[in-house]
């Protein structure tokens, strides 16, 4: 069996990050684990909690627009 990840305050398993959306593309996810909103909010109130910053992808690789190329060029050469 997995063992699941303990909330960084009270120790209790079943914790996860907290996001923090700063726009569409760009949102921040905590480095610590919460098991609820009282463990995150007691556990910043002491000591901060610390942010990494995601973006979030377009949705389309540079495999994806490649193909797209590829596909506009060849219906402009028949």
């Amino acid at each position: 069996m997995a063992e699941q990840i303990k909330c960084d305050w009270c120790q209790k398993s079943g914790a996860s990050t907290w996001s923090r959306p700063l726009d569409k593309n760009t949102s921040y996810v905590s480095k610590q684990h919460f098991c609820c909103l009282k463990c995150q909010t007691e556990y910043d109130d002491r000591y901060g909690i610390h942010w990494k910053e995601v973006k979030k992808n377009s949705g389309i690789t540079p495999m994806g627009y490649l193909i797209i190329i590829l596909v506009i060029l060849y219906l402009i050469a028949n």
